[in-house]
C-alpha cells in the first residue's frame, strides 16, 4: 500500500459526503413536519365549540332566577364559560348570585342558576350570555344570548 496515494484517493469522500446530505435534509424535513403538528394541535384546542345552551327565567320565585341548560352540542370544559349579564360577569357583580354549577366538563343537560339581587327584585331587560374563551385567551365566542323579560308595567323599547 502506498501512502501517498491515501492522500490522493478520495472515492470515499462522495459516500461520505451523500450521508451527511441526507441526514441534514431528514433532520430538516422531521423538525418542518413536527413543528406544523405542534402548531396545528394548538388552533385545534382554540376553535370554538359546537354548543347550544338554553335560557329559562322563572317569574313566579319571589327571587327572579334564571337557569342556564346546555341543550345540545359538544361538552365544553367549564373552566373556559363564563356567564355575563350586560357584559359584566356574574361571578364578579355583587347584584347576582351565581351558583357555579358549570363544573368540570359543561355536558348536554348541565345546568346553572343564576339569580338576581334579592326578594321583590326584577328583571329588566338585560342581556344575559354563555361566552366561551379559548386556552390560549385570545379568542372568544357567545355560544347562547338572551334578553331578560322586563317587569310587568314597563314599557319595551
Amino acid at each position: 500500500m502506498n501512502v501517498s496515494q491515501l492522500f490522493t484517493d478520495d472515492d470515499a469522500v462522495s459516500s461520505v459526503l451523500g450521508v451527511v446530505i441526507l441526514v441534514v435534509i431528514s433532520l430538516t424535513l422531521a423538525l418542518t413536519i413536527g413543528i406544523f403538528v405542534f402548531n396545528s394541535s394548538e388552533q385545534i384546542s382554540d376553535e370554538k365549540p359546537e354548543a347550544s345552551f338554553e335560557f329559562e327565567f322563572q317569574s313566579d320565585a319571589s327571587t327572579p332566577m334564571l337557569t342556564i341548560r346546555h341543550e345540545s352540542g359538544e361538552p365544553v370544559p367549564a373552566d373556559q364559560l363564563t356567564v355575563t349579564v350586560d357584559q359584566t360577569n356574574v361571578s364578579l357583580s355583587p347584584t347576582y348570585e351565581f351558583d357555579q354549577s358549570f363544573s368540570g366538563t359543561v355536558e348536554t343537560g348541565a345546568t346553572a342558576v343564576v339569580t338576581k339581587g334579592s326578594a321583590g327584585s326584577t328583571w329588566e331587560g338585560e342581556t344575559v350570555q354563555v361566552v366561551w374563551t379559548a386556552d390560549s385567551g385570545t379568542e372568544t365566542a357567545v355560544l347562547g344570548e338572551i334578553t331578560a323579560p322586563k317587569a310587568a308595567g314597563e314599557s319595551a323599547a
